[in-house]
């Protein structure tokens, strides 16, 4: 019995060099996808959006926003065809071409054009930011906006804002009427 013991020793101690090796495999790969998972897990994502203006709906807002869960910098904005803009003699209007950074959630937004002087349609946005300051790594999105889904929208109903100011003016002339009559 103690021979056949000692002849099967060397077979378990193959086993158990090559369950190692299979476990300290597994252990790697492990370690790896965690690490990529909470990569992923913390990650910019800036996108570029066009919308109806707050006070003014044939008036075209942008907005550049972070809605990702890290935050981005060096992010630069490229359209395809470029932004045109029919400005009746104005001063061009565009989004800003670089922005530093973005926190998570932060917005950046300003006034885009009427939507008449917009004489492209649909463009291509790619937006481009980088994960580290002064990062190599970039990250890219590149999409299509289509204005033409807009024109329609562009002149439904009354934002609210305005239409609050529309109110006041009219309750205002009624107290004045009110306060002349009581004189």
């Amino acid at each position: 019995m103690e021979e056949i013991l000692k002849s099967l020793e060397p077979i378990g101690i193959l086993v158990t060099a090559l369950a190692t090796i299979v476990l300290a495999y597994v252990t790697y790969v492990l370690s790896k996808e965690t690490k990529r998972l909470a990569s992923l897990g913390s990650q910019p994502q800036v996108v570029f959006t066009v919308e109806p203006g707050e006070f003014e709906m044939s008036f075209l807002d942008y907005e550049i926003q972070n809605v990702g869960t890290a935050t981005a910098y060096d992010i630069s904005l490229r359209f395809y065809p470029s932004l045109s803009f029919n400005t009746k003699g104005q001063a061009a209007r565009h989004p800003p071409p670089k922005i530093s950074l973005l926190k998570p959630g932060q917005k950046f937004s300003g006034f885009l054009s009427d939507y008449s002087d917009l004489e492209t349609r649909t463009f291509q946005v790619t937006a481009s930011w980088a994960c580290t300051p002064k990062g190599k790594v970039e990250e890219s999105l590149s999409y299509t906006i289509d204005l033409t889904l807009l024109e329609g929208v562009m002149r439904l109903g009354t934002p609210p804002a305005k239409s609050i100011a529309q109110s006041l003016e009219k309750l205002t002339g009624l107290v004045e009427r009110i306060a002349r009559s009581a004189d």
